[in-house]
Order: C-alpha cells, then sequence, then structure tokens
C-alpha cells in the first residue's frame, strides 16, 4: 500500500516506463473544471484542455472524461476527438471514434418522461431549483435553492424517485441529483468497458473525480488496484488520496506531462 499520492505516482509511472499501459480517468465537473451555478458555465480551462491532449499523445496512455453529462455536450466541452469519452453516467461511450450506447436505452425515452412529469410538483415546490431533461437522463439542480430548503428538497425528490423502485438509478451529486433507467451500466461498467478494449494487455488506472457521484468509478478502479484521488471537500471516503480543487488535478496533470514524456519509448 503506497502512504502518499507521490509514492503511488512514482510507482505508476516506474511502470509505465517499464512498458506498461496507462489509464488516465477523470470526471468533468468538479475535477477537470469548478462547479458553476448553471452547468453550461462550466467550461474547459485551455491549459487542462492542453495537458490532456499532450498526455492523449504519449505512447501506451490512454485518456478519458467520464460525465453524467449527455456524450455530446461532453466532447463538445472537451474537444479533444482521441480521448474516451463515457457521457450519462455510462449508458453513452465513444473509443477511437466509435460511439457505444446501451442497446436498450431508446425504449427508456418513455419512463423517463413520466418521471419528469411526476417530478414537477417538486420543482414547483422549490423554488431555485430545475429539472434537466437529457436523451437518456434527468438531472435535478438546486444550486440556486435556499440551503436551509435543500433537505426537505432531497427529501420531497428521492421520496418521488423512490417509487419508481429499481426501474432507475440515482445518485446524489453536488447540488444535483442524477437520474438514470436503471440498464446496469454506469460509471464503472464505462471503466470495464475500455478496459475490455484494451485486452490483453495490462493496464496501470488512475481515476479523479469528485463526491459520492463518482462513486462506481471509484471502486471499479480500487478493484484494479488503480489510483482513486477524491478531489474537493468532503471528497469519496472511498478514494484512496484526496486533491483540494481542480486546480490541484491541473497541477498533478502538469506534473505527468513531465514525467511521462521524460523518456518517451
Amino acid at each position: 500500500m503506497n502512504a502518499t499520492l507521490p509514492d503511488a505516482l512514482e510507482h505508476m509511472l516506474f511502470m509505465y516506463h517499464g512498458g506498461q499501459q496507462l489509464v488516465l480517468l477523470f470526471d468533468y465537473d468538479g475535477a477537470l473544471v469548478e462547479f458553476r451555478t448553471r452547468p453550461r458555465d462550466a467550461e474547459l480551462p485551455p491549459q487542462t484542455r492542453d495537458h490532456l491532449a499532450a498526455l492523449a499523445d504519449l505512447p501506451r496512455v490512454t485518456v478519458g472524461v467520464i460525465s453524467g453529462r449527455e456524450l455530446g455536450e461532453l466532447e463538445r466541452l472537451v474537444g479533444l476527438p482521441d480521448l474516451f469519452y463515457a457521457g450519462t453516467d455510462g449508458l453513452e461511450l465513444e473509443f477511437e471514434r466509435t460511439t457505444v450506447t446501451h442497446p436498450l436505452i431508446q425504449h427508456s425515452r418513455q419512463l423517463l418522461a413520466q418521471v419528469a412529469g411526476s417530478l414537477k410538483p417538486v420543482i414547483q415546490n422549490f423554488p431555485g431549483t430545475w429539472l434537466e431533461r437529457k436523451s437518456f437522463g434527468l438531472a435535478l439542480h438546486y444550486r440556486l435553492l435556499d440551503p436551509e430548503s435543500e433537505p426537505r428538497f432531497q427529501d420531497s425528490a428521492l421520496r418521488d424517485l423512490n417509487a419508481w423502485e429499481d426501474r432507475l438509478h440515482v445518485i446524489t451529486g453536488a447540488k444535483v441529483i442524477e437520474v438514470t433507467p436503471n440498464l446496469g451500466w454506469t460509471k464503472g461498467t464505462a471503466i470495464e468497458f475500455v478496459l475490455d478494449q484494451l485486452a490483453p494487455e495490462p493496464c496501470l488506472l488512475l481515476f479523479a473525480g469528485d463526491e459520492s457521484s463518482d462513486i462506481e468509478a471509484i471502486w471499479e478502479v480500487g478493484i484494479h488496484n488503480g489510483i482513486t484521488i477524491g478531489v474537493g471537500h468532503p471528497s469519496p471516503t472511498t478514494a484512496q488520496f484526496e486533491l483540494s480543487d481542480c486546480r490541484a488535478v491541473d497541477g498533478l496533470l502538469d506534473d505527468l506531462c513531465l514525467a511521462l514524456s521524460a523518456t518517451r519509448r
């Protein structure tokens, strides 16, 4: 067990320069980009994009971004065609410019429309909240809600969503509740997918994400003995290490660019 993040990174770099593949995965909101009141305002800093591009250009390095955002929006925001992308919490994937979606995802539109309708009274009762309707999911945002009302809003929304039982996959994140059809694909299975595409080569994994919305990705990387990093406060309790904010993540990217490109093979 590595006692510190620098120790874990040093071991990862040693193994990479010895010939192993490296898979670097990041959440978008809260890890690469600071949270914004309106998600549409969360644009990727140019230097972060440059770092991701430089890492993806290295031999034996796969870089990916995993998010609750829709795949098309995620690709537009990042703007790097050669990355691995997982959108809508793992229901939409793109690897080597080939898009894969869950085979039953189109059949979930009616379910999501019904759920959206049932949530209308909840939204109306709590000014400062709004419902984002995606192609294959929903997001209940409450960044503009009075903080004192947040517990009551969460209880009301989750009570409504619980009525749908196992038909929905619900994740409570940072001022947002993500809702997708429960089809078995998650951020964790998205990581399984990219590893399957790289098989049979052994891979070194690193994932950085924020709070509870990334717990399934953190578990999956942990299963493969990868490096898991929680970003922000509080960070996920299951992550091995912690970085304070997105600036620290960008600093990590900068350090990795220098270290990994030191002896290109």
